[in-house]
């Protein structure tokens, strides 16, 4: 089964409805030129990452969004080139990516629209960003911004035993959180769900170090209530999306029949594995949940999912180690020039695996932790190699097959790959 021509179906067509797209057009002049970038290092991977993100932002519109790519894809664009210069330790690209987030949100007042996923992923956005801008004006601004997401989007997340589902084993949808704002909207998804159970995380612990503030005693208490939330929400995916023999999650439920959508795509899982990362860092950086074991069961299992995912057949070549999810939009099954969100939903893995590989190397740097964060390593490195050899022109493109051979370049196919580009910084390729 196809699963990518399902999630088109269901998803894809309802958010952004087909329309021809250019490829990722050569470097051409712009009716706005932007400002000269500072001289690019010349060893290690720069030259090509950097390159790779030029060549994508060619194709940035004037209100701020990527040609080509939708809304929500835009954040994720945008999240991976700041995730670059912070794996990288530099802001040559950042300064182009908040004036389009400006725009963005003048027209989308602090992001928020009906898709609580799409909502979600610029509040990651955000948060990747948040540590760029500390001390400095734009600080209050990221936070006035992730403060109304977190609010709105909150309002969505069921309490315990608001849907008691017949027929399922533990049939309490307490902490799923809605796809959407609708009135009638019935699904509930592990997307949007670990989202928002991974920024609750990230918030408590912003606020309690007085960095996204309430003052003095509402710090505590309010840091609190985030993590209520994240416990709540990825409580939900274990117990209703999470199909332990395989270490994968499952896509989400329909509330009124109480159908399971079983779609096994890379993000569902990557997003699980991000939000157990979350939650704990934050258990260890907030005293009153120093939990030590608490946290590390937390990451034992991150890495459980993490290594199923880079040994699943289904998504990894068993051959070659390269990732190409070939169910969601794989070679032979589906045209290159097409654009479609699902050649990019690998790169949110590779996304979480960056994370989950720093927070090793911070707080579990020994035994099997250590030993997992060498595969992510080879991982990551297997993955950024595989696109240097079978799947660019060298002219930092890239198409949509990570394992070749190179063909259509579209605005997705370069968008997938710049978690690749951010990931090669991170893990130390050469």
């Amino acid at each position: 089964m196809c699963f990518g021509s399902l999630r088109e179906d269901v998803e894809h067509e309802l958010k952004h409805p087909t329309q021809p797209v250019p490829n990722v057009p050569p470097p051409v002049p712009h009716a706005t030129k932007p400002a000269p970038l500072p001289t690019r290092s010349p060893h290690g991977p720069h030259k090509i990452t950097e390159t790779a993100i030029d060549v994508f932002l060619y194709s940035q519109q004037e209100n701020g969004e990527m040609g080509g790519i939708g809304y929500w894809q835009t954040a994720n664009a945008y999240h991976a080139i700041v995730l670059h210069e912070t794996y990288a330790g530099q802001r040559v690209l950042f300064n182009r990516i908040l004036p389009a987030m400006d725009k963005i949100a003048s027209r989308v007042p602090h992001f928020i629209n009906e898709f609580n996923d799409d909502t979600l992923w610029w509040a990651h956005c955000l948060l990747a960003i948040h540590p760029f801008v500390i001390g400095t004006p734009r600080q209050r601004w990221v936070n006035e911004n992730l403060h109304a997401i977190w609010n709105h989007v909150s309002r969505y997340q069921l309490p315990p035993a608001r849907f008691l589902l017949p027929g399922m084993e533990k049939p309490d949808m307490g902490g799923a959180v809605m796809w959407t704002s609708r009135r009638d909207e019935e699904q509930v998804n592990s997307i949007t769900t670990g989202l928002f159970a991974a920024l609750s995380a990230r918030l408590a612990v912003l606020f309690y170090s007085g960095t996204a503030l309430p003052s003095g005693s509402e710090q505590q208490k309010t840091a609190h209530r985030y993590i209520a939330a994240a416990e709540a929400g990825l409580g939900w995916i274990l117990r209703e999306c999470y199909r332990e023999r395989d270490k994968v999650v499952l896509d989400g439920v329909m509330l009124r029949s109480g159908k399971r959508n079983n779609w096994t795509f890379t993000y569902t899982t990557a997003v699980t594995i991000s939000s157990m990362v979350a939650l704990a860092t934050s258990y260890l950086a907030i005293p009153s949940y120093h939990k030590e074991a608490y946290a590390e069961s937390k990451i034992s299992r991150a890495c459980d999912l993490a290594q199923a995912s880079m040994r699943r057949e289904q998504w990894v070549e068993p051959s070659t180690g390269i990732l190409t999810e070939k169910g969601a939009y794989g070679r032979g099954s589906h045209d290159p020039w097409q654009n479609n969100d699902s050649v990019a939903f690998k790169s949110v893995l590779i996304r979480a695996l960056c994370e989950l590989r720093q927070t090793l190397t911070r707080d579990y740097d020994f035994g099997r932790f250590r030993d997992v964060r060498q595969e992510i390593d080879r991982f990551v490195e297997t993955q950024f190699k595989a696109l240097q050899e079978r799947n660019t022109n060298g002219r930092g493109q890239y198409g949509p097959w990570w394992d070749g051979p190179f063909e259509a370049p579209t605005g997705h196919s370069q968008l997938a790959i710049l978690d690749v580009m951010a990931g090669a910084h991170c893990v130390g390729c050469r």
